[in-house]
């Protein structure tokens, strides 16, 4: 029984014996960049997921709103020129896209829809012209190559009972319900 305990353990010498004289070693047992790695991974996660929310955030800043105009016309009031001084003026350089809101502030008659597409769009026609107007003369001879485009967005914002009402179930409940949406088509 000794012989055999001896050989067993000169096979096992010799194999570690081979082993570090033919260059492994054993660093690839952890890794090396433990903490960094798996914070990188946490941050990237994070900020793919708050993306669409950065992206829609910046858009609806850099909307010119229907109340930036006097009701019904293309001139700038004193907010729409301040808005769009801001725009002009970020740092380190302004954003060349700006989104002009679609009129709403043009009447709807009933009996000729067709006549309000046309109004509004004559309307933010000459809004967007009114709108590269004043920013190719605040932005000078910086020449800012400004594109207006006209889009229309969401209401921002949330009502305060929603909120006030989320807020309550957020603190005295332990567990999130999702509410089940479900369609009512007959046949189903």
């Amino acid at each position: 029984m000794n012989g055999f305990r001896t050989k067993k353990m000169l096979a096992a010498g010799l194999c570690l014996g081979l082993t570090a004289a033919g260059g492994c070693t054993c660093d690839d047992l952890y890794d090396p960049c433990w903490p960094q790695r798996y914070a990188a991974m946490s941050r990237h996660e994070v900020q793919a997921a708050c993306a669409p929310a950065i992206s829609n955030g910046h858009i609806l800043d850099q909307t010119v709103w229907n109340y930036d105009f006097e009701v019904g016309t293309d001139v700038l009031t004193a907010g729409g020129r301040a808005h769009l001084d801001y725009l002009a003026r970020r740092r380190p350089a302004p954003d060349p896209i700006v989104y002009l809101q679609t009129a709403f502030d043009v009447p709807y008659d009933p009996a000729a829809p067709d006549k309000f597409v046309a109004t509004r769009g004559n309307l933010d026609s000459q809004r967007m012209l009114a709108v590269q107007k004043y920013l190719s003369a605040i932005a000078g001879p910086r020449a800012v190559p400004f594109k207006v485009e006209i889009h229309d967005p969401p209401v921002a914002g949330m009502p305060a009972v929603q909120m006030n009402v989320g807020m309550q179930q957020l603190d005295l409940s332990s567990q999130g319900v999702l509410k089940q949406v479900s369609s009512n088509k007959a046949g189903n």
